[in-house]
């Protein structure tokens, strides 16, 4: 074939790819059967990409690696109840940072699912219109740290998976992430996650005992009220104090 097209124009001509697979750039950029056939040949100006949601998500960085004769994507669409849809795209969050000039590519615009996303870079990506779920994947201390941010971005998050033992925050942002249902979306680990919980008054301390039966997220429990509220709860702060004995109470006068 070469030595055909060698006698077009002398060799002087340019070649347009189009419904170019994956797999069919692999072959070009092989360096064995084609000898790197991409980068070696220049006349191939353009080419075209035509693949599934799952070819592309899987070869983000082969298609970067060929470059800007890559001059568009388009995603084939698959029958979801009757309807042709275009699924979203599961990428690692790293990769949807980095490969955003392979991502611009894509015709018609696109929907990701990020997975290992800290929770800095949810934070930064929620209102991206290309993002429509985020897997989250930081250590206790960052959760902590953004735990306030991370409720407002709740709707967006979909698994939380925390290395550490322990996510400390006060009493009051533990109900608001009930409330948002961030602790439901703590993936279990190998080693379980607990919460330091802080400045929880007398009657938050009852509600959050009585509501962690099921979960067992609470691994420290204290307890700040005044003097008027401990000397009124007596038998209540027996009750707290007394168990359930994989929390350990402590109570302080305000």
């Amino acid at each position: 074939v070469s030595t055909l097209l060698g006698m077009i124009n002398k060799g002087l001509y340019n070649i347009k790819l189009t419904d170019v697979t994956v797999a069919d750039l692999q072959i070009l950029t092989s360096p064995t059967a084609t000898s790197n056939l991409l980068f070696n040949d220049k006349a191939i100006e353009s080419i075209f990409i035509t693949d599934s949601v799952a070819a592309i998500q899987s070869n983000l960085n082969l298609l970067n690696n060929a470059g800007s004769r890559i001059k568009s994507i388009d995603l084939n669409s698959i029958l979801e109840g009757g309807i042709q849809v275009i699924p979203p795209l599961t990428i690692e969050t790293t990769d949807f940072i980095n490969r955003q000039k392979v991502l611009d590519k894509i015709v018609g615009g696109y929907k990701v699912d990020l997975e290992k996303a800290t929770a800095k870079q949810a934070l930064s990506l929620a209102s991206n219109s290309h993002v429509q779920s985020i897997d989250l994947e930081d250590s206790s201390s960052n959760i902590s740290t953004y735990w306030n941010q991370l409720i407002d971005i709740n709707t967006q998050l979909d698994d939380i998976k925390i290395s550490g033992a322990r996510v400390a925050i006060t009493a009051t942002q533990y109900e608001l992430g009930l409330e948002a249902n961030i602790q439901d979306k703590i993936l279990a680990a190998a080693f379980p996650i607990t919460f330091a919980i802080k400045n929880a008054s007398i009657d938050q301390a009852l509600n959050l005992v009585a509501d962690d039966a099921a979960s067992n997220f609470i691994g420290t429990l204290e307890i700040k009220d005044t003097g008027a509220n401990i000397i009124n709860n007596l038998d209540n702060l027996k009750e707290l104090l007394a168990g359930p004995p994989s929390i350990t109470t402590s109570l302080f006068q305000v």
